[in-house]
């Protein structure tokens, strides 16, 4: 027996408005997120049809995030791809249904909760080892510097070393 909102969901097609999600996925709400307002497949683009596959795949940040997206690849955290510590966009802000902007308060990028965002791995001795960060306390050390989110560059790149020489 089919429920009534299971058929709707079937009969909305590929652009399902959010509330005909919801009706099965109850965590999907995107109220208060900086994606409120977007259609659940404006993320989740692999869904073609319903019932859509089970698991549906990660949503792409790139499809509207490019810059910041080829930026962090750039970044000392991509160069650790395959280990299960490598950060993704929802390692610093959160998952997408959730995400906050930076100036809200509440936001784990917010500039007053960066240190405890960072933190979550770089105030981890074990971390700080396994990746042969050099020196003890890297957030506090990064919070006194000046870069982008996403671009702390590998110290060998000639970005990063013009940039180290400018702060001395």
């Amino acid at each position: 027996m089919i429920t009534v909102a299971v058929l709707l969901v079937l009969l909305a097609g590929p652009a399902a408005a959010a509330e005909e999600c919801t009706s099965c996925h109850e965590d999907a709400h995107l109220t208060g997120s900086v994606h409120e307002g977007l259609d659940c497949t404006s993320c989740h683009e692999a869904i073609a049809a319903y019932p859509h596959p089970d698991p549906i795949p990660s949503p792409s940040c790139a499809a509207c995030h490019e810059d910041a997206v080829r930026e962090h690849a750039r970044s000392v955290h991509a160069q650790q791809k395959d280990r299960p510590d490598t950060p993704g966009c929802v390692s610093c802000h959160g998952k997408g249904h959730a995400i906050l902007p930076p100036s809200d308060p509440a936001s784990p990028v917010a500039k007053r909760n960066l240190a405890a965002t960072c933190g979550a791995c770089h105030a981890d001795p074990e971390f700080l080892a396994r990746h042969h960060i050099p020196f003890a306390r890297p957030v506090e050390a990064t919070l006194r510097l000046r870069h982008g989110f996403y671009s702390v560059l590998p110290d060998r790149s000639a970005r990063a070393i013009q940039l180290n020489r400018t702060r001395r």
